[in-house]
């Protein structure tokens, strides 16, 4: 019984871990979304570009444009 009540222990407290990292990264990923709004505006052309040149090279590939389209 005492082992069961160990491994419980151990379980809650690395879900407790778990969610505080989490928090942690959602705070980061707020505090960093002025820099990713800079970031998304420079790479966002580039990649909107290779984005569209994969769907285009996806969509020229026989059978799977039928699918897409």
């Amino acid at each position: 019984m005492q082992e069961g009540s160990k491994v419980k222990q151990k379980l809650v407290r690395s879900v407790v871990r778990s969610g505080h990292l989490l928090q942690a990264t959602l705070g980061g990923v707020k505090h960093n979304q002025i820099t990713l709004s800079v970031l998304s505006k420079c790479l966002g052309r580039q990649l909107l570009g290779w984005l569209a040149a994969q769907a285009c090279s996806v969509a020229a590939t026989p059978g799977v444009g039928r699918h897409l389209t």
